[in-house]
């Protein structure tokens, strides 16, 4: 019953981060209400309003695809939108190969044009391994696949906590600050990858330890 709690408030904070992002940062490209955008952000309004939109469906579909009941009793439904959450993860990062061209951070480049290799990457591993038959590596790879697509949703976090504690204020420059937070969307990766993968063998050791005890007594 914890466990469920926990997942519950887990998944809560998650969409609403992703809510909040979506409303503070993305709406005023779509004109909803009115917030100064950049000459250079003006000039690409087209291609980051696809970006965007496409990133809406990956963002706010994704969490269906981890309900059991969606997965286990509507499996055409989970299929669907698993589609539908691979075109939008697709086309969304392919486009940020475009906007890096022209990006205001050029340290941040490299980290942004990584994240936007992993996120296809993971997301069309993750359709090969259910077309397999692979479920259980291939919730692996669509966990990874999440991580990724909430990557500005964790960089838009990391920047409000910065502006509150202060925590990388021994950076003078603020471009060099920009540039390092770009870069934190790799934390989020790395824990996810711990619990996922790294954990496993100590989990593995633990178990047979206990288990050779017990076969010892």
């Amino acid at each position: 019953m914890s466990t469920k709690i926990t997942k519950t408030i887990l998944w809560i904070l998650i969409i609403s981060m992703s809510a909040y992002f979506f409303i503070t940062f993305i709406a005023p490209y779509f004109g909803l209400w009115n917030e100064q955008l950049d000459e250079r952000r003006i000039s690409e309004i087209s291609w980051l309003i696809t970006h965007f939109s496409f990133g809406f469906f990956a963002l706010f579909l994704a969490p269906f695809q981890f309900i059991p009941q969606i997965r286990n009793n509507y499996p055409r439904v989970h299929h669907t939108i698993g589609k539908i959450y691979i075109i939008g993860a697709v086309v969304s990062s392919l486009i940020v190969f475009y906007l890096l061209s022209n990006y205001e951070l050029p340290g941040s480049i490299p980290s942004l044009a990584f994240l936007d290799i992993i996120w296809p990457f993971t997301t069309i591993a993750a359709y090969l391994l259910a077309r397999r038959n692979f479920f259980k590596v291939h919730k692996k790879f669509m966990i990874r696949s999440y991580v990724c697509a909430l990557a500005f949703v964790y960089l838009r976090l990391f920047d409000k906590i910065d502006h509150m504690t202060g925590a990388i204020n021994f950076i003078t420059n603020d471009e060099t600050q920009a540039t390092v937070i770009e870069w934190m969307w790799i934390y989020p990766l790395v824990i996810t990858e711990f619990f996922l993968q790294w954990l496993q063998p100590l989990k593995k050791m633990r178990l047979q330890k206990i288990k050779d005890k017990n076969s010892n007594e």
